[in-house]
């Protein structure tokens, strides 16, 4: 049997965006708002999810999506949040706003396809889908 030693060093886990498509399992990390690369000057809201089904000694999974948080543009980030809450979407509301940090904790299904872009060597991994846990349907 090994002993640890003063010369033992654990690896330590990496944090990594290259997830594997199809359903997983995730818990949300972070909501935060980041600048608009395709439009400098505007906001979006970033949500990071770390992949809770995959056990690995190396990596901890994670995937992102990222919201314009433009007057009427933030249509995607609430049909994704419906998907994901339904009604119960209410409960994150506190005075008519949307507290997106009271998010972090909340678990899901998500749904990861791969979009190749031959100027890339990993495929951009897309949040196709978000459901409540344990509600999801498989990917087609």
């Amino acid at each position: 049997m090994n002993n640890p030693s003063d010369t033992d060093i654990p690896f330590p886990k990496t944090e990594t965006f290259r997830s594997p498509m199809g359903k997983h399992a995730a818990i949300l990390r972070e909501a935060v708002k980041i600048d608009d690369k395709k439009n400098p000057g505007n906001l979006m809201i970033r949500l990071i999810w770390e992949l809770t089904n995959i056990k690995s000694d190396r990596f901890i999974y994670k995937v992102g999506k990222s919201y314009p948080l433009e007057r009427n543009t933030s249509e995607e980030l609430f049909a994704d949040l419906e998907s994901w809450f339904g009604d119960d979407l209410k409960r994150f509301e506190v005075e008519g706003v949307l507290r997106l940090k009271n998010l972090i904790g909340e678990r899901a299904d998500l749904f990861l396809t791969h979009v190749h872009n031959p100027n890339y060597d990993a495929p951009y991994v897309h949040v196709k889908e978000i459901h409540p846990e344990g509600t999801g349907r498989q990917i087609e």
